[in-house]
């Protein structure tokens, strides 16, 4: 059995007559015909019914032709594929991070990919709110934590990493934790997307543990968390990076550290497609080349 005999076959059921595919796949018709017994023979099954006036499958047939359906469908895939992966990236890319994930870790990163790309064309949107991709028309989200939309593929990129800081004016006015249990809840700074984060921490003998901060503030930037916490307004779980510049300016200090505090991953995120652009391609293969996963 060969592709030929399924496509000769697959145009034999579409078009109801040997006549109109051997047209189509300028063929003579006897060789339609006998290409379609040969099948059959082969097969030890009746794929087509024939009568003077109608050609229609049998049921095993019509089983048979919906088979061999997804097979060439799945070689058209197999052959765009190529020719994408072929296809160097270039033309437009609209690309959306959140704010702070551009600032703070993707400036230059996106400069370099832009040089290492000179054909494409960047669209940045720097945005906390959830953009619609299909309905924005846009290629790529960077998103924090993997979000449940089964509309959407996403792929990590990048491994989180955070701690519990406060300032050393908070630490003189209130009691260390030792363990996260012992976090005051109502003195904590609650960082928010969609949703309050709670700080699931990982201990080699405690085990996991998580705390809901309950605090009176809640902010949905993660260098305002920082800043409040530095000016001794509670504790707050914060990605090392953004704190770095605070601890070592000794307006923070990270408490807990022998408990893992689990932090939510970046992923890129794409509608859901059989073919991926050769730019999407490219875009996430730089970025998890330079990211630390």
């Amino acid at each position: 059995m060969t592709l030929d005999d399924i496509e000769i076959f697959v145009k034999v059921v579409d078009h109801k007559s040997f006549s109109m595919a051997a047209n189509l796949l300028r063929l003579p018709k006897s060789t339609v015909s006998r290409r379609i017994a040969q099948m059959e023979e082969r097969l030890g099954i009746k794929l087509l019914n024939r009568t003077t006036r109608q050609l229609s499958p049998t049921p095993i047939g019509q089983a048979y032709y919906e088979k061999c359906i997804i097979v060439l469908e799945r070689l058209t895939e197999a052959q765009d594929l190529i020719k994408g992966l072929q296809a160097a990236p270039k033309g437009r890319l609209r690309l959306t991070i959140p704010h702070e994930l551009g600032i703070f870790y993707l400036k230059e990163i996106i400069a370099d990919f832009l040089k290492n790309y000179p054909d494409i064309w960047l669209e940045l949107e720097l945005a906390n709110r959830i953009v619609d991709l299909v309905e924005e028309s846009c290629d790529l989200a960077l998103r924090i934590g993997h979000l449940p939309d089964f509309s959407l593929t996403a792929v990590r990129v990048m491994e989180m990493r955070g701690g519990i800081y406060a300032s050393p004016e908070f630490l003189q006015n209130n009691p260390l934790p030792h363990h996260p249990s012992e976090i005051q809840k109502d003195k904590c700074i609650q960082f928010r997307t969609s949703y309050v984060h709670a700080w699931k921490f990982l201990h080699e003998l405690h085990g996991r543990i998580e705390v809901i901060p309950a605090g009176r503030m809640q902010v949905n930037s993660m260098d305002y968390v920082c800043l409040l916490a530095a000016q001794g307004f509670g504790m707050a779980a914060i990605n090392k990076i953004v704190a770095l510049p605070y601890v070592q300016k000794g307006e923070l200090v990270e408490i807990l550290q022998d408990y893992k505090l689990s932090f939510p991953d970046i992923y890129a995120v794409y509608p859901s497609r059989k073919f991926i652009s050769p730019n999407v391609r490219a875009f996430i293969d730089y970025i998890k080349l330079r990211l630390i996963v």
